[in-house]
């Protein structure tokens, strides 16, 4: 990609990361999967463990929220452990994506994913105190959901490309460690 962050297209070029997000209970990881044409959040998933089946699940939710379609997509991300695994690896290889990897310790390859982490560590994380991980994980979701209706309503940058559309439930991870997504968690500060 050679930090060129733009697409002349959508489902032509996506980048991901994982960040770490901590609560009372614990740290929870979220991964995700970004358009750059759109700057569309179209897959995201968080677990209490940086795997590949985090990433995975992340790429699995963007394919889906493709509709399926995503053949011929190149997907940039860091060379972390989770993304340099096999089974990500073999996920891509069966949803035609193509992977690209910035260089060994170099963050600026993959600015694009790292200016989401950080709007996300600004704008929401570090405005609250997360007591508890299921109440995290639905207002990641909010988040993610309304960053996507803010694009579109300041930028008249339409994401309904053929696909689900906006709102898409966050991709499971196949772990069954948090119940209750989505209800309200008293246990948040402000």
């Amino acid at each position: 990609m050679r930090r060129k962050f733009t697409a002349v297209a959508p489902d032509v070029l996506w980048c991901g990361d994982l960040t770490q997000i901590d609560t009372d209970e614990g740290p929870l990881y979220l991964a995700t999967t970004e358009d750059l044409f759109s700057r569309r959040m179209l897959g995201y998933a968080m677990s209490a463990h940086h795997d590949s089946a985090l990433v995975t699940a992340s790429l699995r939710m963007a394919a889906t929220t493709r509709g399926g379609q995503v053949d011929g997509v190149i997907f940039h991300s860091d060379r972390g452990s989770e993304y340099t695994a096999t089974v990500t690896g073999r996920t891509c290889q069966a949803l035609g994506i193509t992977q690209s990897m910035g260089r060994v310790g170099s963050a600026l390859d993959n600015a694009a994913a790292e200016a989401f982490n950080s709007t996300v560590k600004v704008e929401f994380v570090h405005r609250r105190l997360y007591r508890a991980t299921t109440y995290l994980w639905a207002a990641t979701r909010g988040f993610v959901d309304r960053r996507d209706q803010a694009m579109i309503a300041d930028h008249g940058v339409s994401t309904d490309v053929p696909g689900v559309g906006n709102g898409v439930r966050m991709a499971e991870t196949g772990r069954p460690a948090y119940r209750g997504q989505g209800r309200r968690n008293p246990g948040s500060a402000t």
